[in-house]
């Protein structure tokens, strides 16, 4: 081979294994020859073997009849080799380094490559103000270049920076841009970024089905471009959607499968071995939680580090720990340094899943009034999160309850229970039971079953305006999951008792799930016709909530009230979304989206 084009155009497509593959064949003069040494570093790179790949980049930059953006491309290289490695400030330096080359040559592209992962840098270490700076430049350079595949990057790069804050619905709108800009740009390296960022939007959404599609997806593009640093992310996520779904042993197959091979330390690999550690926890191995967060522990070098994304959140693990081994003034002593954390990296999902975890601390330290305030703080942010949040409030009020002897915290279990049951997250089922055992055992004269229980309280006025109180909060809260906001009709259906029967369905194409059923306590009439009320879709499925209402004004009143509040759902819904757009510092329409 004596020509680089068809290296080139393997490389445009993201299929970097196969680029490099095609080079190893390539013959050519001397000027050709030093373009192909510094795409071979760059290669190297991208599939996974860094050493190669600045031992090639090393011996370039000795080079003087090499160009500056060569140069430049060569600085970067080492600059990502230093990063992956967990070596934060000399990577930082050398991509520096290489955006300055690349700005003095003014070569743009060179430019963008250098500037982008700065961009992700320092947005994650220093907070999204950090990255405002470089997000402007960035934008601009995009623009001036209107290439499909650039801004596919950018948008990338943007939706993982506001993921890592907790704004999953504006990620999952940047995910939606990027993919559609790689339909006529087609970039294998690309595509598996967009599935593998959408594959971590759903587990941190707790959208399982849709987080299995787009994880096989995602490894399989992987895969095909040959990219170890995607490869290892996709197999990461994939161990943290088999972690909520509760098979430890598969979510233990794809963390070690994604450790195999370089770096030992950096990003990708805290984030793998966070989550082992969380595996752990959940099979009772304490010890070996312990050492796994030992070892995240060692591979900071500079205090900086831990705003990280994947350090900040090892510490919330570590108080999970502490909480299990019962060491709870310590687990709370600590949480004041995450929460410090939160603020200052603007991560509020991590704010909320602290402030919820001190929370539940403060109860079983008995400081009730403390949790209560707290949760009170949370709540109105909880709107649009993952319901999974909403359900520890209502697994902290339902112990504490319990710890009490009030009999109404099994209402509030409940409803945790089937959040959790909905969800599909066994680890959250299994920490709900657990906590909530303890809690009664605190008082031996709590009845031994649920079912007693529920049905005791729900029997009186009082209780049953608080169930649907709470029922229609929870609708309220979860607009965007209409398979929950059935669930919780079905309650205020049954504390009205403005029906005979009420069941939910999910319906695809051509296929209907009964995936739940209730009714009241009141006769069933087969004569009476049954009604259909559409609740939303999840995905492509329509989630339908189906009744028998019984005569009379009262009750036809409140089916009507019920329907409206469906409609004012969906309302709610599309408000929601553009509020959390106006709640990023990096709005869509600021940035190119052709």
């Amino acid at each position: 081979m004596d020509s680089l084009e068809h290296v080139v155009r393997l490389t445009r497509l993201g299929r970097f294994g196969d680029a490099l593959i095609a080079l190893e064949g390539f013959r050519a003069g001397a000027q050709v020859r030093l373009a192909a040494d510094v795409l071979r570093g760059s290669l190297l790179e991208k599939v996974g073997q860094p050493e190669r790949a600045v031992e090639v980049a090393t011996a370039l930059l000795r080079s003087k009849q090499l160009a500056a953006s060569q140069r430049s491309e060569c600085e970067a290289v080492i600059g990502r080799v230093l990063l992956d490695g967990g070596n934060t400030e000399e990577g930082l330096a050398r991509l520096r380094r290489a955006a300055l080359i690349a700005r003095e040559a003014a070569d743009l592209h060179a430019l963008f490559g250098a500037k982008l992962p700065l961009l992700g840098i320092l947005s994650d270490r220093s907070g999204p103000v950090a990255g405002t700076a470089v997000l402007a430049e960035v934008r601009q350079i995009a623009t001036k270049l209107g290439d499909p595949e650039i801004t596919a990057r950018l948008h990338l790069f943007v939706a993982q920076a506001e993921a890592k804050r907790g704004l999953l619905l504006n990620a999952k709108r940047h995910t939606s841009l990027a993919r559609r800009l790689l339909r006529t740009s087609p970039n294998a390296y690309l595509e598996a970024f967009t599935s593998n960022l959408d594959l971590a939007i759903a587990v941190l959404r707790s959208d399982f089905n849709a987080a299995e599609e787009y994880g096989l997806r995602a490894v399989n593009l992987a895969e095909e471009s040959g990219v170890a640093k995607i490869r290892r992310a996709a197999l990461g996520n994939m161990g943290n959607l088999f972690y909520e779904l509760g098979d430890f042993e598969k979510a233990t197959y794809y963390f070690d499968l994604a450790l195999v091979g370089p770096p030992v330390n950096g990003a990708n690999t805290t984030a793998i071995l966070e989550s082992l550690a969380r595996v752990h926890l959940a099979q009772g191995r304490a010890g070996s939680c312990s050492s796994t967060l030992d070892r995240i522990e060692a591979s900071i070098r500079v205090e900086q580090d831990r705003l990280s994304y994947e350090h900040r959140h090892s510490a919330l693990t570590r108080i999970h720990l502490l909480a299990w081994q019962g060491r709870i003034e310590e687990a709370l002593a600590r949480a004041h340094s995450v929460l410090d954390l939160a603020v200052r990296a603007g991560d509020s999902l991590l704010l909320s899943q602290i402030q919820l975890t001190r929370a539940e601390l403060l109860q079983r330290a008995g400081e009730m009034p403390s949790a209560l305030a707290l949760i009170a703080s949370v709540v109105p942010d909880l709107i649009g999160a993952s319901p999974e949040l909403y359900a520890r409030t209502e697994q902290i009020l339902a112990c504490a309850l319990a710890s009490s002897n009030e009999g109404t915290g099994a209402m509030h279990f409940a409803r945790a229970t089937r959040i959790f049951e909905a969800l599909g997250s066994i680890p959250r089922q299994r920490d709900l039971t657990r906590s909530w055992d303890q809690a009664r055992r605190a008082h031996l004269t709590l009845p031994t079953t649920l079912s007693s229980k529920v049905a005791d309280v729900g029997g009186s006025t009082l209780n049953g305006a608080r169930l649907t109180l709470h029922g229609i909060a929870t609708a309220l809260i979860h607009a965007a999951r209409p398979d929950l906001v059935a669930h919780e009709l079905l309650e205020v259906l049954s504390a009205a008792d403005c029906t005979y029967t009420a069941r939910v369905t999910v319906q695809g194409v051509g296929e209907t799930n009964e995936n739940a059923a209730g009714s009241t306590p009141a006769i069933s009439d087969s004569e009476v016709p049954e009604r259909r009320l559409s609740v939303g879709f999840r995905d492509d499925r329509e989630i339908q909530l189906f009744f028998r209402p019984k005569p009379g004004i009262e009750a036809m009143a409140s089916i009507n009230a019920m329907t409206l509040l469906v409609t004012s759902l969906n309302e709610l819904q599309r408000g929601r979304a553009e509020r959390e757009e106006r709640a990023t510092l990096w709005p869509i329409e600021d940035l190119p989206v052709t």
